[in-house]
């Protein structure tokens, strides 16, 4: 579409708009209406009150007219008396009647008396007085008294009269001044509507013209739009294609589509989308250096649509280019080390890997793995930094060192590795002897001058016959005695027949390290019962290797392995903080369950954790955490104790401070006795099982163990009794005041729902 074909979508007009005339018809309208409407009701309401007060009257003039009545009997009554046809008592009365007649309220709530004229009242107390003179007048001077009053009695028949002629002419006066109101109320309303019907006609003749125009020009705005939402159309649906085909291409580099094949798709597509569009791009080392697209001067692409193509295929684009250096970063972090640039043990392994495969049959491939001696300490005295440009200095020699058929990697820390494919043994540990000569070197660190050396283990195959992880647990080894303690600059070469079995103690260490980080270790727990009792009062816990292949493994055969591993104080910690979460989460439950009292749970500690400074803290942050109060613990440690010095003595009477008790294990198998033990913080002595094995049957042995339990009581130490295997004994032992006992008499140590069953079944 051309830009002189597409049409901008004008701004929005209002089609009807509001004048001010309409205003002002509209008001006059509204006014003339709302004024008619309340005139209306005025009028009505006067109207009504005007037709109350016509009422009013009409009941005025009917109450008046028996007042005149009543009047005219009084006299009438009055001549009457005079021709001596009525007393005057029968005049009286007439004249009550009046009385009561003007003393009538009307509708209009006033008395009738209040409607006479002040005249007729005044007519009306001369009459009164007559009234009462006629009892005292003689019959014969009746007429005489008549004509002395003529005057006043024509007064009040005047005035009687006249009543009627007032109200007549009131009355009337009312009714012209009511029928006048209605008129010019009528003629108001009239000059009202008429003022609001000229008014709405006139608007309503102004808004249909403008109606009509509004209608003429929609119907062009009405084109116009239709126009504007194909053009609209138009260009929405070759966004969406664009934006559609774009969005495909993201999609493809993330599953990994070449940048190059991805800009021929993108140029493709473009010319299918219209042929005279086309992309002229330039790429450099991984950068766009060039991207225009371009279109003919008669294209009907609009300029706007063009820059959106752009814009979006460039981002296609650039997505691409920032995927192929992410790639290439994640590779060479994933195969090559930060630090020093050489490859790492991956890239290292799988490079040994092909190299044992490429290997002739009179070849041998030769591993050398290299240690800095001394490294540690450089990072501890002379900071990380300096460590830092030791590494890279050595990496430097090992990367000038080989040649173009050897290869060198950074494995770990200060570990390095160097392989290659060679001739012969003979040339192999010759070449290693030069690598370990080449890494002596000297440097300056922080400032100060240093002496580098570095150790090499070196492990080559038989010729044809090379096994790549084979090749890197001999390295491993070799490098292990290269190290030995006391070595600088060491170089061995793995021997099987002089370093096969060192080789399996070696293993047998690895194999400890992989179950401790693989949780292979698991506790059990054997019960501990109170001979007085028979109830238990804890557990001893024990730890088992449940070792892949050869089932659970007991203490005596890995804790060597674990000792000369150095790994005893990491397995004691795994022990004490697991023993301390059975305690709470299962053996404190069940004995609460069973309502026996607190039990106590006992664990075995060495002297390498004693040594420990930290080791007090950690034993109370372990039983904090674990919910489980001091008391309920027991530590068991040997007579070697004994031998380790004040710090571990210290450390012993800090947790006895601290509320746990301490427990003297196996006694009777060292050299150590009870004068000796005093020396220690204790709380309980463990009678080692060998002191059990004739306790029934041989007398020395019986006496040896009261001997034993009668000391220990002297010194306030409780007693437990290893290795009970029979009613028997445990009758005998507490016989002989001894605390506790644990054995198979009452449970080999099991796991910990064994342990919980075993519980349950024993109350």
């Amino acid at each position: 579409m051309s830009e002189s074909t597409k049409a901008k979508p004008n701004a929005k007009k209002n089609i009807f708009r509001v004048k001010v005339g309409h205003v002002l018809l509209g008001l006059i309208a509204f006014g003339s209406l709302v004024g008619l409407m309340l005139y209306s009701l005025t009028a009505l309401s006067a109207h009504e009150l005007d037709k109350r007060a016509l009422l009013n009257q009409e009941g005025d003039a009917s109450a008046m007219t028996f007042v005149q009545r009543e009047s005219f009997n009084v006299l009438l009554d009055f001549h009457e008396w005079t021709m001596g046809e009525m007393s005057a008592r029968e005049v009286q009365i007439s004249r009550a009647m009046l009385g009561q007649r003007l003393s009538v309220v009307t509708e209009s709530g006033q008395a009738t008396f209040d409607l006479t004229e002040e005249s007729y009242r005044d007519a009306l107390v001369e009459l009164d007085q007559i009234i009462m003179q006629i009892a005292d007048v003689p019959d014969a001077e009746r007429v005489e008294f008549e004509q002395g009053i003529e005057g006043k009695i024509d007064d009040f028949a005047s005035e009687t009269r006249y009543l009627s002629q007032t109200f007549e002419a009131l009355t009337e006066a009312q009714t012209e001044a009511t029928v006048a109101e209605r008129v010019q109320a009528e003629v108001i309303q009239a000059v009202l509507l008429a003022i609001g019907m000229l008014a709405g006609g006139a608007l309503g003749a102004w808004v249909t013209v403008d109606i009509v125009r509004g209608f003429r020009t929609v119907q062009r705005k009405i084109q116009q739009q239709r126009e504007n939402l194909e053009w609209t159309r138009n260009r929405l649906l070759l966004v969406q294609k664009v934006d559609e085909k774009c969005r495909e291409l993201i999609r493809s580099i993330h599953i990994g589509k070449p940048t190059e094949v991805l800009l021929a798709e993108l140029k493709e597509y473009l010319f299918s989308l219209a042929t005279d569009l086309w992309l002229d791009v330039e790429i450099d080392n991984g950068e766009i250096t060039k991207f225009e697209l371009i279109k003919d001067p008669a294209s009907d692409i609009s300029d706007e649509d063009r820059e959106f193509m752009h814009h979006r295929m460039n981002e296609v684009l650039q997505a691409a280019l920032s995927r192929d250096v992410q790639d290439q970063v994640l590779t060479f972090e994933r195969e090559y080390d930060n630090l020093t640039g050489l490859p790492n043990r991956n890239l290292f392994t799988a490079t040994i890997e092909n190299k044992v495969r490429e290997c002739a049959n009179s070849q041998v491939v030769a591993i050398m793995l290299i240690d800095i001696d001394r490294f540690r300490d450089v990072n501890g005295s002379l900071g990380y930094e300096a460590g830092d440009v030791l590494l890279r200095e050595v990496a430097d020699h090992i990367g000038r060192f080989k040649s173009g058929n050897e290869h060198a990697a950074r494995l770990s820390g200060d570990e390095f590795g160097f392989a290659g494919v060679f001739e012969s043994r003979e040339a192999a540990a010759a070449r290693a002897a030069e690598l370990i000569e080449d890494l002596k070197f000297s440097t300056t660190l922080a400032g100060l001058d240093s002496v580098v050396t570095s150790s090499v283990g070196v492990a080559i195959s038989e010729p044809g016959s090379a096994d790549a992880t084979e090749l890197a647990r001999c390295a491993s080894l070799a490098i292990y005695l290269a190290k030995a303690e006391g070595e600088r600059s060491g170089f061995t070469i793995f021997s099987p027949t002089e370093h096969e079995a060192m080789l399996t103690t070696w293993q047998e260490e690895i194999a400890v390290r992989n179950a401790l980080r693989s949780v292979e270790f698991v506790m059990h727990f054997q019960p501990i019962v109170s001979l007085e009792t028979h109830k238990p009062v804890g557990v001893e816990a024990l730890i088992r290797w449940e070792r892949p292949g050869h089932g659970l493994v007991p203490p005596d055969q890995f804790l060597p392995i674990v000792n000369r591993a150095g790994l005893t104080a990491e397995l004691g910690s795994e022990v004490l903080r697991e023993s301390l979460a059975t305690w709470s989460r299962t053996i404190s439950r069940v004995f609460t369950k069973l309502d026996l009292p607190t039990p106590y749970v006992s664990i075995n500690v060495e002297v390498a954790q004693l040594e420990d400074p930290s080791f007090v803290q950690f034993v109370l942050t372990q039983a904090a955490n674990a919910h489980v109060p001091t008391t309920a613990i027991v530590l068991e440690v040997t007579e070697h104790t004994l031998a380790a010095g004040d710090v571990v003595l210290g450390q012993l009477q800090r947790l006895r401070e601290a509320g746990v008790r301490i427990a003297l294990d196996d006694f009777g198998t060292g050299y150590s006795n009870l004068g000796q033990a005093q020396k220690m913080p204790l709380d309980i002595l463990k009678i080692d099982k060998s002191f059990l094995e004739a306790v029934d049957t041989d007398d020395r042995s019986h006496r040896m163990v009261s001997d034993v339990t009668n000391m220990a009581k002297g010194q306030n130490l409780k007693v437990t009794a290893e290795g009970i295997e029979s009613q028997l004994v445990a009758e005998l032992l507490a016989g002989m005041t001894v605390d506790y006992g644990q054995g198979y008499h009452f449970s080999k140590a099991l796991p910990e729902a064994d342990l919980e069953r075993w519980l349950d079944n024993f109350s």
